[in-house]
Formats: C-alpha cells, sequence, structure tokens
C-alpha cells in the first residue's frame, strides 16, 4: 500500500467524509473509487464502510481500556450503553417531575385538602 492509500485509509478510520478526503488529495470522488479498487480491492462505499468501522472498534477498544484502568466516567458510560444501566438520580427526578406534573392536573380537590388537614 503507498502512502497516499494509507492517508486515505487512516482518514476514513477517523471518520473523514469521502468527499473531503477526495478534495484534500486533489481527487474526484471517481477518482478516489478507483484508488480503493486499486489499493484495497473494494469500492469507495466498501472502503469508508470498512474503515469508518475499524475506527469505531477502535474507539470502543480505548473506552473499554480507560473502564478497566479504573475511569469511573467511562464505567459509567459504557454500563449506560451496553447494560442498560441508567443514571438513576436523573431517572428519579423525572419521576419527581412526572408527578409533580400529575398533581398539577389533578390540582387540591377537596379530598386532597381533607387529607392535609389531618
Amino acid at each position: 500500500m503507498d502512502e497516499q492509500a494509507q492517508r486515505i485509509r487512516r482518514r476514513m478510520v477517523a471518520f473523514v467524509e469521502a468527499k473531503d478526503i477526495a478534495a484534500s488529495e486533489g481527487l474526484t470522488e471517481a477518482e478516489l473509487d478507483a484508488l480503493c479498487s486499486i489499493q484495497f480491492g473494494m469500492t469507495l462505499p466498501e472502503a469508508v464502510e470498512r474503515f469508518t468501522a475499524e475506527g469505531r472498534a477502535q474507539i470502543l477498544e480505548a473506552q473499554v481500556a480507560a473502564a478497566m484502568d479504573g475511569s469511573n466516567q467511562m464505567l459509567t458510560l459504557l454500563g449506560e450503553r451496553y447494560l442498560g444501566q441508567g443514571d438513576r438520580y436523573a431517572q428519579s427526578q423525572e419521576g419527581v417531575t412526572a408527578l409533580a406534573e400529575v398533581l398539577s392536573l389533578v390540582g387540591d380537590t377537596p379530598d386532597r385538602k381533607s387529607r392535609a388537614a389531618h
């Protein structure tokens, strides 16, 4: 793989859009597609899909490594994303807000006033 192809691959891994890669290399998207065919053995859309997937995998690996190294923030983020663990405080606050909205709709009925007085 030549130097230009390596640079293009790195940019795809970094989520740079194909049109921007082409422009930065002084190529049209058709020329970039041809280059991908020669250098990577795949079309431009296939190369973008493959290399951006590689970029996402690298980011996830780094996040998991940070979590395993003790990053509480990363542990929380990954727990929320992959284990369905939510921010319990935020959820409880949402519940309180929802309850307050319901109570404001109900208003001070005579039954509620008499219970409050006791």
